[in-house]
């Protein structure tokens, strides 16, 4: 992110060229800018063929995003350029834009929510922060919700799953789970937090189900549906029928609550694509959804079938992820590097390289490949 410096000198050469005032001279670069990047996002998404043709778009986009300094925040200027940051910048640039005056609540929650996910993705990947840091800036940004936002918002205090995972590495994850419990428990129910309430209630469902608990297991099903079925619409949970996607949730349950057991898995993986099919298209998106639960829990073969299943349904479209499962499900269970690089292949064909870099990296089974060249050399491949 630009230094705010070098973000002045540029107005100033600006100003020298037009005449204009500073103002004017600074609102006008960013005009210009994110009317750039706007120009290459639209490019980028019309541009038929694989992302390795149009990949140069995106990266022309994100580094003109990076020229916008944090200061910028004309009608949300730096919310619109941050989802496009290249990865080794935003949290920088989150910390730079927290130092700026005059945010609003709004802005706080946002940046402040943001920057603890960020934390924890630099812990997971020990680049210079560690779970304990982690779990220190959260409980302040705790404290910051109960001091700043009102009882129906305490939810956006929770954030991530990147960042719940620190809890559990410092060994308190039952004291966590504690306090998603209790805000759930507590937060008035209304419709402007019923996104955040239903991914609390998601998310501890899909704990207790990991752990094994039967008990809280039915209980958090419960609750979860109890919101699906209250009054007004339902968030976005995929792609189509809101409440078929939030049903299909409750559908996954038994496979992650089968764990590493393979006989269980196998059978909960059916019976949830069985019903996935039962819906007659309406939410085939699950099946990637299955599939990467598979990939998850190292249940390789099952993986390949549903993320080949998923592509066959045109899945691929709207994730892209999908390919990279169906690539790890053959890899685990064959350990066939050779016949595994064309899937590979065809998955950097619809993922950022950064991101197959990414899953090479920390993704079992690929993890267990990490000295293998072959599969390395895809991440650069060009068209």
């Amino acid at each position: 992110m630009t230094a705010k410096r070098d973000f002045k000198r540029v107005v100033r050469e600006r100003m020298a060229k037009t005449g204009e005032t500073y103002t004017q001279a600074r609102q006008a670069l960013i005009k210009d800018t994110l009317s750039r990047i706007d120009e290459l996002l639209a490019e980028f998404k019309k541009t038929e063929g694989d992302r390795i043709d149009r990949e140069h778009l995106f990266i022309e986009a994100a580094n003109l995003a990076a020229t916008i300094h944090t200061s910028a925040r004309e009608e949300g200027t730096f919310h619109k350029v941050f989802w496009i940051l290249p990865e080794t910048l935003k949290l920088r640039a989150l910390e730079n834009f927290l130092t700026e005056d005059g945010l609003s609540v709004k802005d706080l929650a946002w940046a402040m929510e943001r920057r603890v996910c960020h934390m924890a993705v630099d812990a997971m990947h020990d680049k210079g922060h560690s779970d304990d840091d982690v779990v220190k800036t959260h409980e302040e940004f705790f404290i910051w919700v109960r001091k700043n936002l009102d009882d129906a918002s305490q939810a956006q205090a929770f954030c991530v799953p990147p960042v719940w995972d620190c809890w559990v590495r410092v060994g308190r994850q039952a004291e966590f789970l504690g306090r998603m419990e209790s805000c759930i428990a507590s937060i008035p129910a209304r419709q402007e937090n019923k996104h955040d309430r239903m991914f609390l209630a998601r998310n501890l469902l899909m704990f207790a189900a990991r752990d094994g608990n039967d008990d809280d297991m039915i209980r958090l099903q419960g609750v979860l549906q109890r919101m699906i079925d209250e009054p007004g619409e339902l968030p976005p949970n995929g792609v189509g029928n809101p409440r078929l996607g939030w049903q299909g949730i409750l559908q996954q349950i038994p496979l992650i609550a089968a764990g590493d057991d393979p006989v269980k898995a196998a059978s909960a993986a059916e019976a949830c694509a069985e019903w996935i099919r039962s819906q007659h298209g309406e939410v085939d998106w699950l099946m990637g959804e299955v599939a990467a639960l598979c990939l998850f829990q190292g249940h390789y073969a099952l993986a390949e079938k549903y993320a080949a299943e998923a592509l066959e349904a045109g899945q691929g479209q709207f994730n892209p992820h999908i390919y990279m499962w169906c690539a790890g499900g053959h890899l685990g269970a064959t350990g066939d590097v050779k016949s595994t690089l064309p899937l590979v292949r065809e998955a950097r064909r619809h993922l950022s390289a950064s991101e197959v870099k990414r899953l090479l990296d920390d993704q079992a089974p690929f993890t267990e490949y990490s000295d293998d060249q072959r599969l390395r050399e895809v991440v650069d491949m060009r068209a």
